[in-house]
């Protein structure tokens, strides 16, 4: 399936009007509440969820979440030195050697300098189907906080390109590196109860943070269009996706997807992109993540196999309390 890569956008929560009920206050004026019971007969929204959103300022989520995550999030530069071979005029074969550069984002997973992001981000998938003979000399990942012009390097530990995963350590130690805490969505094919299930509602808010078009970081806001898409793939296997409305742009693949609170709920990926299509643009759900960092091993000097933590909660507004280390 051809993908087109992206940056993602927040998204606003938003109750149906029929959902809602009118109340009348002690001085006479209409408020509105929100009757739960339509909601989970309706949405099977959760009376937790539904008191969290209640409790929510929405005109400071953006702000919020910002303030939270962009700490842990950094701007990607990848240089590419690559070669490849070329029949010249008299029909002999030549290596040609050429340079190209990629800017993304990535977020940090850990407090060791592990950071996530997109397998097409530190790759040129294009060019090594269109060019004969084509190889990487190079690839120079660069890192950098927003607003910060000091740059540190990074080094591919992990990639799986049918996943557009990729995971990067921070070649420098890093003191106070700050991580990001993902939502522990359960997965459609999840084996859990209802009650024990977490999944995202239609229309629920998301934040997305990116390295747009490379003119450096940036917050955008909007909703969950759809909680999960699913794409087949040509090679039979199928792509499992968070639908959201945000303006996605290039650069800003590999960036979070948060929800209201904070917690990254996907890792923006790519786009539907024709000239009757808008707002099309998709995440990697944090259960697939899940899936990808069980199975990434690291080594250290002496060979020694790292198993690489990460950080989850299966509350929406959650508190450090919420907050589990996964090894």
């Amino acid at each position: 399936m051809k993908k087109i890569f992206i940056i993602c956008a927040t998204l606003l929560f938003s109750l149906s009007l029929s959902s809602c009920s009118n109340t009348t206050a002690e001085n006479g004026a209409a408020t509105t509440s929100v009757s739960y019971e339509d909601l989970a007969k309706n949405y099977d929204v959760k009376a937790d969820d539904i008191n969290a959103y209640n409790e929510l300022d929405s005109k400071f989520t953006a702000l919020g979440v910002a303030e939270d995550v962009l700490p842990s999030v950094l701007e990607i530069t990848v240089n590419f030195t690559f070669s490849y071979r070329q029949t010249n005029f008299f029909g002999q074969q030549q290596k040609v050697t050429d340079t190209a550069t990629s800017q993304a984002t990535g977020f940090v997973i850990n407090n060791d300098g592990y950071v996530l992001t997109n397998a097409h981000v530190v790759s040129l998938e294009d060019y090594e189907t269109q060019y004969y003979g084509f190889t990487y000399d190079s690839i120079d990942i660069e890192l950098n906080y927003a607003n910060s012009l000091t740059k540190f390097s990074a080094s591919i530990i992990d990639k799986d390109t049918s996943l557009d995963l990729c995971v990067l350590k921070i070649d420098d130690s890093i003191s106070d590196l700050e991580h990001v805490v993902m939502l522990n969505l359960s997965g459609q094919d999840s084996d859990l109860s209802d009650d024990e299930q977490v999944q995202l509602y239609y229309g629920e808010p998301a934040v997305a943070i990116g390295n747009a078009n490379g003119y450096g970081t940036s917050v955008t806001e909007g909703v969950v269009s759809a909680p999960i898409r699913n794409f087949s793939n040509s090679d039979g296997s199928i792509t499992e996706a968070i639908q959201t409305d945000t303006a996605i742009n290039p650069g800003n693949s590999g960036g979070p997807l948060c929800n209201a609170f904070g917690a990254v709920i996907g890792i923006n990926s790519f786009k539907i992109v024709d000239t009757t299509t808008e707002n099309l643009g998709y995440a990697i759900p944090t259960n697939i993540i899940f899936d990808y960092l069980s199975n990434v091993k690291d080594t250290d000097s002496n060979g020694k196999e790292i198993v690489i933590s990460y950080y989850v909660t299966n509350v929406r507004n959650f508190s450090s309390t919420d907050v589990i280390k996964v090894n």
